[in-house]
């Protein structure tokens, strides 16, 4: 018995021990598009928003306009709409939803917050909002607003405009400045302040 009290307490020393995960340690950088379309960099890479940017802006004038995030939505749309009927349906969802497991609904909040234990607040992002301009877990699942199960090339290009109106406010264009940081980006750049004040 006293043997095992002492593994016991080995085991348990052992565990306690154990450092806690970093976060500011991340494996890959992600961004999910308004659209959807997620795009990723490895750390320290420039950030993959500055990439769905650079491809959305069709006129390579430094800024976006609504026609082009439009645009840039229905050509990701057409990606995910594999039979062409303009609209996509639960199977085709699904099989995006298994691209994307930055969408999972089981992560809430930025990594750091969730691993150190903390609790995440109401209202905190979730799914693919914790790498998204918005709070929206699934771009392409929260289009759908008459629950039908199908979502339409209508019901996608509202969604965009919605988007839009929310970042842009009066404004009828937008810079990459102009984006909101991203749950994931504003950790990684918390994490890089600290470190920068703990090396002076």
């Amino acid at each position: 018995m006293r043997i095992l009290l002492i593994s016991f307490a080995v085991l348990g020393g052992a565990a306690q021990a154990a450092p806690r995960p970093d976060p500011c340690r991340v494996r890959e950088q992600a961004f999910i598009s308004p659209a959807g379309e997620a795009f990723r960099a490895p750390p320290g890479a420039p950030a993959p928003v500055a990439t769905w940017f650079a491809g959305a802006d069709r006129n390579r004038d430094g800024r976006m306009t609504l026609a082009e995030m439009q645009a840039d939505a229905a050509r990701f749309f057409a990606t995910v709409d594999r039979d062409g009927n303009g609209e996509i349906i639960p199977d085709e969802l699904a099989l995006y939803e298994r691209s994307v497991p930055e969408l999972s609904l089981y992560q809430s909040g930025p990594p750091d917050r969730r691993r150190r234990g903390k609790q995440i607040p109401y209202g905190a992002p979730i799914g693919g909002g914790r790498y998204a301009l918005t709070n929206v877990p699934n771009p392409i699942a929260a289009a759908d607003l008459d629950m039908n199960r199908g979502i339409t090339r209508a019901e996608s290009a509202a969604a965009i405009d919605r988007i839009f109106m929310t970042i842009a406010k009066t404004r009828g264009d937008l810079a990459l400045a102009d984006l909101p940081a991203t749950p994931q980006a504003a950790m990684l750049a918390e994490c890089a302040a600290r470190a920068a004040k703990a090396r002076r």
